[in-house]
């Protein structure tokens, strides 16, 4: 699963593998055990964190995990949210944590948010 997240992707750091698990579920329905092999493959992910239930914005309860990032050439934190009792993925968002250089945005600022519904 791990080799597959990394396919097409220049890089395998923990932002990419963020950008490329987000990617993969915008067309693909993931059966209950490729849910729980990716789930392991992002355990292993360098630097992520857990942190705790947060509220997607269609008013959904998951559980969040982030990753401090320069992936894209911007200082930000990506974070994916999960549904606790599948392992479906809620939602995910970008958001610049510092500078954000020509996108002239005042930090902290989500600049992409994705619901899965």
């Amino acid at each position: 699963m791990k080799r597959w997240l990394a396919e097409g992707y220049e890089t395998s750091s923990p932002g990419g593998t963020f950008d490329s698990v987000s990617e993969r579920f915008l067309d693909r329905h993931f059966s209950p055990s490729q849910r729980a092999a990716l789930l392991r493959a992002l355990k292993d992910t360098r630097g992520i964190r857990y942190r705790g239930n947060a509220e997607d914005r269609a008013g959904r309860v998951g559980a969040a995990f982030t990753v401090g990032s320069r992936y894209g050439g911007l200082p930000k934190e990506q974070t994916l949210l999960f549904d606790p009792r599948n392992g479906n993925l809620l939602a995910y968002e970008e958001e610049i944590t510092d500078d954000g250089g020509k996108l002239n945005v005042k930090s902290p600022a989500v600049v992409l948010c994705i619901t899965y519904l």
